[in-house]
């Protein structure tokens, strides 16, 4: 598999998703991907960010929430989501998902994998 670092996508005002965007056809996948990873980095300011789906994502009801990633901790890990990888290859859309933020300026990182 290939990666796309997409890198921080970030929420300029908080309660307002963000889509993601979508892969660059350069790529040769039609824009699909195999997987896509979220994590929450360390410099976030808020408590949470939260990946779901666009068009139904809202946080404060959980409506469309796949995930709340929350902020890292001194001892912990960084929190992580990843879409399951599917044995078709490619199939899924990266403009489906959308980030929101606890805080304006966080989100998450991202990156997509493609077969």
């Amino acid at each position: 598999m290939q990666a796309y670092v997409v890198g921080k996508v970030t929420v300029a005002t908080a309660g307002t998703p963000v889509r993601l965007p979508a892969l660059p056809l350069s790529y040769g996948s039609n824009g699909l991907v195999a997987r896509i990873d979220f994590s929450a980095p360390s410099s976030m300011s808020g408590a949470s960010v939260f990946v779901g789906q666009f068009g139904t994502l809202v946080k404060a009801t959980g409506v469309g929430v796949f995930k709340e990633l929350m902020k890292p901790t001194a001892a912990a890990f960084s929190d992580e989501y990843s879409t399951p990888e599917l044995c078709e290859g490619n199939t899924i859309d990266p403009q489906f998902f959308a980030v929101d933020a606890a805080t304006s300026a966080d989100g998450p990182y991202v990156v997509y994998w493609v077969n």
